[in-house]
């Protein structure tokens, strides 16, 4: 009885050991690296963070100055696709600010286009009429929230790479476009403030 036992143990043992070296063997392989621009096709005159910063974003922590000198070189790549509108200052006086992509035709009527989503944001007195003709008529606007506290890093490598380009698909005229972007989209309007963080 006592031999059985004692070879029920080993049994138990040995099987323990045969499972764990067969989980090891066939271990879950290591992640892809996931490339960003992978969806372009993206305008050529467009830089891409790692372009100016010398690494890619995500790898190093970014400066406020080098997330700032990545977004002025995209605006400065496709003025026309992009402007930045002051809102304030931060604690340490840097300028904060919105970073508005979007089609020449939909900066051309931002006014209009704050408007009409002001309308639809409290909709009381307007009528159903002009109600319709804004959700029909106006771009969807993306707010894309890069303004965080200082302790954090994300947000210098995410809005960088984001205000380079969301990939156009070509699938639809009311796809997003940015300045990255090699078609024109006139459908989406994305505002970007910037962060807020210590150099």
């Amino acid at each position: 009885m006592r031999r059985t036992r004692l070879l029920s143990v080993l049994l138990g043992a040995l099987a323990c050991a045969g499972l764990v070296a067969l989980a090891a063997t066939t271990a879950t392989p290591a992640p892809q690296k996931f490339d960003f621009y992978s969806g372009g096709p993206y305008h050529a005159g467009v830089p891409k963070p790692s372009d100016i910063l010398g690494y890619e974003p995500g790898t190093f922590h970014t400066t406020w100055g080098n997330m700032e000198r990545v977004l002025d070189a995209i605006q400065r790549a496709r003025p026309e696709r992009v402007k930045r509108e002051p809102f304030g200052r931060t604690v340490e006086s840097r300028e904060r600010s919105l970073f508005i992509v979007s089609a020449p035709e939909n900066l051309a009527k931002l006014d209009a286009i704050r408007a009409g989503n002001e309308k639809l944001a409290d909709p009381r007195g307007v009528s159903q009429g002009e109600i319709d003709k804004l959700t029909r008529e106006l771009p969807v606007t993306v707010w894309l929230n890069y303004s965080i506290p200082t302790a954090t890093s994300a947000s210098s490598p995410g809005s960088t790479r984001t205000a380079r380009g969301t990939p156009s698909t070509g699938r639809s005229s009311s796809s997003a476009r940015s300045p990255g972007a090699s078609a024109a989209g006139a459908r989406t309007t994305s505002s970007i403030p910037t962060a807020t963080r210590s150099p």
